[in-house]
Parts: C-alpha cells; structure tokens; sequence
C-alpha cells in the first residue's frame, strides 16, 4: 500500500522523471516539501498567486484527514479534480487524459450524457468530514442545488502547478448552460491538528 508521502509526490515525481532536475522544480513551480499549515498561511498563498480565495474547505480534524489518508479509493483522487452528480454520485473521467485536465472535463460536462461512476466514493461522508474557511459553519452543496459538482484537491507545497487544479473554475463560470458548484478542499497538514512528526511519518 502506498503511503501518504508517495501519494501526495505522485504528479510531483512525475514531472522530476522527466526533466531529471529537482531544483527546477523548486524554483520555477514553487514545489515544497509538506508541512503544517494554517487556514492564514494558505489564504496568503492562494492571494499570492492569485488564486481563488472562495469555496475554499479543509479537512476538520486530525482524525478526518487520516480517514482520508487510509481510505484506499478515495486518496486516488488527491491533488486530482472530481466531478460529481446530482445524486452525489462521482462521474468516472477519461484514464487516457492527466488527472489535472479538469478543466477539459468540466468543458464537456453535459446533462444527456450517459456517464460511467466510481461508485466506491462516498461523497456525503466525505463532506461529513470537511468545513469552510473562513466559516466552519457554511452549508455544503446538497442534492438538487447544481447540475455537476467540481471538487479540486490542493495542496500549498505544489506551488504554481494548482494552476493545473484552479482551471476548472473559469471553464465552470463559462458553462451559463449549466449550475456547476466548485469547491476547494485543501490537502494540507493543519498546525491546529497538533500532529506529531512521528505520527505524520506514520502516514
């Protein structure tokens, strides 16, 4: 099974195979190594690149990250974009094309269309285990209110390549054909959790 730190690099590793240079990495796409941040330390870094600040969501706690951590269908989608259904259900996107071409996704999102499902993402317990920055108290999307889901998963230390994430949000404001809700769930360890290093480790 793959750990945490292995999922998290996937895109990351990919893109260091190919060019063989690590400092390329770091200093042109602003790529990190994780470590804990704060709702304040994020929000800084999504205004710095000019980055959408709205719809933005963290995981609640300690516990609700790891649950996300060990869930072996649902950490597939890590630093990746979903998109969901009406009836919550996650529309199975194309394996040919990168895990980052949600805006490509979103463009060719259509009511008719007869789509496939990845039926083993539970998304109403997924939200059961997130909350809104700055105001923990604001209400989900619930059944009915859109006509597709687009939830992105981001994390800082990737730097500049959330860009690749944050593309679907114009394609989503472009479709007046359709109600399209996005939603920002950042992927960061939070320093209000208190890990141990050795529990991140562990992960």
């Amino acid at each position: 099974m793959y750990s945490m730190k292995k999922i998290l690099f996937l895109m990351v590793l990919l893109f260091f195979q190919i060019t063989g240079c690590q400092s390329i990495l770091k200093m042109h796409y602003g790529i990190t190594d994780p470590k804990a941040e704060s709702a304040e330390s994020l929000t800084r870094f999504l205004k710095k690149h000019h980055y959408p600040v709205e719809n933005f969501y963290v995981f609640k706690d300690s516990t609700s990250y790891i649950k996300m951590v060990k869930d072996p269908h649902l950490k597939k989608y890590i630093l990746s974009t979903m998109i969901i259904n009406p009836d919550f259900k996650k529309i199975a996107t194309d394996s040919a094309r990168c895990q980052w071409s949600g805006g490509y996704f979103v463009d060719h999102l259509k009511k008719d269309t007869v789509y496939q499902f990845d039926t083993f993402i539970d998304i109403e317990k997924l939200f059961s285990e997130i909350v809104a920055v700055p105001d923990p108290s604001t209400k989900l999307p619930v059944r009915g209110e859109f006509d597709f889901l687009v939830i992105n998963t981001w994390a800082k230390f990737i730097g500049k390549m959330n860009e690749r994430l944050f593309e679907t949000i114009p394609s989503a404001q472009k479709r007046k054909d359709l109600r399209i809700l996005v939603i920002n769930l950042n992927v960061d360890i939070q320093k209000s959790w208190n890990m141990t290093k050795s529990r991140i480790k562990k992960l």
